[in-house]
């Protein structure tokens, strides 16, 4: 039967699945959603932090963050499954849009619209639904933040609230997100509408719940919204007259300044950030800061728009969670030295085995309740590392269910086959000498789940003496996410924002290990550096919109037009190259690619109505073995047959002065 639920809060809820399945503002709600650009996009921390935090709050293994489009629900933020989107017609949190108020199902197979639904009865077996809708500045449903476990459930009033809550942060950071976009879509009209534009931004500037500030060129204010003044506890008076160093944490000065020069630059338009303040009464507060750079029809920043809003909430539910988190650490670590005594005294005592024994199994009873309830996996081993212990947590992270995990050795279990003969000898070594590598160090290695998916762990392995024997206690952490992160990030910081192609950086990194293996194959190589000639034309008549989607469209048709083995770099502005390697004849092959590519460049393009043509000028720098330049020479070699192109008339092809005479 469906659970009821007296809200501790005024909730709407919908205890069964209505039957309407299109909102009466369907046609409004769509244009809201598509104007924030979030569909289709990677994912975020901000996101993700809420996922994370609901799933450990509400002990489920699923919790979704959703958009909802015309015929999708596609997920921003998810834990627990792999799908990236479902049909709208399958997915509960079409119903939670249509009604624009929360849906709990405590058991889906006790209800007649959901009984029959795929993914009830198909994996991930939803028996469990609780959705709150995630809402626009409007108050549209966009969306919804979702918790589903396969098992049936009723959530308490405290949990229900808690996730509306965590419902409303994400609306917030929506919202944000929707008022920077009118913020900018406001500055971007002004040179037409003025008038319009400038009443259309006075009133989201002053009535939005987030703080707003306009900030000059120089780094001064120039206008501040009534909620930054609030955020900081500062009148208005006050706030203006102090520096925005001065109410910036100091470990946080200097890349404010770094990230300005950087949109002065014009390496970047726009960048987004955690940062602190110090309000008035001294007080630290974190706040989510977007950056945008308003630029004159010259390129230069006339001023900076500041959108902040607060997330020490969020920041204070972190900590407190890591809290918690070190505390059931501790709490694990007492139980188990407590365990151990008892032991001992039980062999010390056995006049009173009767109530040591009694003593013992609570105690026991204790423990395995904290380790069944542990956010990591937890296994014991005997000293031939046999398996004695294995937790719920360790079932979830390698699939071996507690009854075919007992008994067996660790390394069968789940190291990969590469790294046993060195897990077995250190093992070997603690009991021999007392001193091992893994030993009572925290350590990270790889792991494997018995499907044989390969899972990065942080493992902390401790060697207790119980009864006269050696026993190992590890804890082991799924630090999968992380590496994930690190791995975005990583990637982000060799390729262009804009087109997705390595960047200069990666060029840089690129072409030394390309010139090394031109000298160990005995192979040619050649370095094409491409500079467009109309673009700035294009720019300045579409406008840089127009001109963002030329270059993407540039680095579409270099990519469908090179070997899979060649790469396309981005260096900035409208500026390519090419690096070709393992050439018989670098010089022919080179000039061949150069001029198929000069016509790829120069096939026309409609944008907003227009066809528009560019050239290209391309310079060619071949390297052969026994060359001993520098990839910063080659670069050169390469930009200065580049200009020569250009001033011979454009859209040519030049190889560098140090080879034969360029083509036209």
């Amino acid at each position: 039967m469906l659970g009821c639920w007296r809200a501790a809060r005024p909730f709407t809820l919908i205890l069964t699945m209505p039957t309407s399945q299109i909102p009466q503002n369907e046609s409004e709600r769509l244009r809201a959603l598509h104007a924030l650009n979030l569909l289709d996009t990677l994912p975020e921390p901000v996101f993700d932090r809420v996922t994370g935090m609901a799933a450990r709050l509400l002990d489920v293994p699923i919790v979704l963050v959703s958009l909802v489009s015309k015929d999708r629900q596609w997920f921003k933020a998810k834990l627990g499954v792999d799908l990236v989107q479902v049909p709208r017609n399958l997915a509960f949190c079409s119903h939670v849009v249509t009604s624009n108020a929360p849906l709990i199902l405590t058991d889906t197979l006790a209800d007649d619209f959901s009984r029959d639904n795929h993914y009830v009865l198909n994996e991930p077996h939803i028996r469990f639904y609780a959705g709150f809708p995630v809402r626009s500045f409007k108050g549209l449903p966009l969306g919804t933040l979702c918790a589903i476990d396969t098992r049936p459930r009723t959530l308490s009033a405290d949990e229900l609230s808690m996730l509306a809550d965590l419902a409303e942060v994400v609306s917030n950071e929506i919202r944000l997100r929707e008022v920077t976009a009118l913020a900018r879509s406001c500055l971007d009209e002004a040179n037409s509408t003025i008038q319009g534009v400038e009443q259309q931004f006075h009133e989201v500037f002053e009535c939005a719940g987030v703080g707003i500030a306009l900030i000059d060129a120089a780094g001064d204010w120039l206008r501040v919204n009534e909620a930054f003044c609030r955020m900081l506890a500062y009148p208005l008076a006050e706030l203006v007259a102090r520096s925005i160093v001065s109410i910036t944490h100091p470990d946080d000065v200097a890349t404010d300044v770094h990230l300005r020069d950087e949109i002065r630059a014009g390496k970047i338009d726009r960048y987004e950030r955690e940062k602190r303040y110090i309000r008035k009464d001294g007080g630290v507060v974190w706040v989510q800061q977007t950056v945008t750079g308003k630029k004159n029809a010259a390129g230069v920043v006339e001023y900076y728009i500041s959108a902040v809003t607060n997330i020490q909430a969020r920041k204070d539910a972190e900590a407190k969670l890591l809290a918690l988190s070190n505390s059931l650490e501790a709490e694990v670590a007492a139980r188990m030295q407590e365990l151990v005594r008892a032991n001992t005294q039980l062999l010390d005592a056995l006049a009173q085995r009767v109530q040591a024994e009694q003593t013992t199994r609570k105690r026991e009873a204790e423990l395995e309740m904290v380790i069944n309830n542990a956010y990591d996996a937890y296994i014991c081993m005997d000293h031939q590392t046999v398996v004695t212990a294995w937790n719920r947590q360790a079932e979830l992270t390698f699939g071996w269910p507690l009854r075919e995990a007992i008994g067996k050795p660790l390394v069968e279990l789940i190291i990969p086959e590469i790294a046993r003969a060195s897990i077995r000898r250190s093992f070997k070594d603690y009991l021999s000498t007392g001193r091992s590598e893994m030993i009572n160090r925290r350590r990270e290695l790889t792991a494997c789940h018995r499907s044989g998916r390969k899972i990065p762990v942080e493992v902390r392995i401790r060697a207790l003496q119980v009864n006269g024997q050696t026993v190992f206690s590890a804890f082991l952490h799924d630090i999968s996410e992380r590496k994930l992160r690190e791995t975005e990030r990583e990637q982000e910081a060799r390729h262009d924002s804009l087109t997705g192609l390595h960047n200069r950086r990666s060029l840089f990194e690129s072409l030394p290990l390309a010139l090394a293996r031109v000298k160990r194959t005995k192979t040619g190589m050649a370095l094409l550096f491409i500079d467009l000639d109309e673009f700035k034309e294009i720019n300045d008549t579409l406008g840089h919109h127009a001109g963002d989607e030329f270059l993407r469209e540039i680095a579409s048709r270099l990519m469908q037009h090179v070997r899979q083995t060649d790469r396309v770099f981005r260096l900035g502005g409208d500026e390519f190259t090419v690096l070709l390697e393992n050439l018989s004849d670098p010089t022919t092959d080179a000039l061949a690619l150069a001029q198929k590519l000069l016509s790829v460049i120069q096939a026309p393009w409609e944008c907003a109505g227009h066809t528009c043509r560019a050239g290209a000028s391309i310079g060619i720098a071949v390297s052969v073995a026994g060359d001993s330049e520098t990839a910063d020479a080659l670069i050169s070699r390469a930009d200065a047959a580049m200009y020569e192109a250009k001033q011979g008339g454009k859209s040519r092809v030049r190889l560098a002065a140090s080879a034969e005479a360029g083509v036209d």
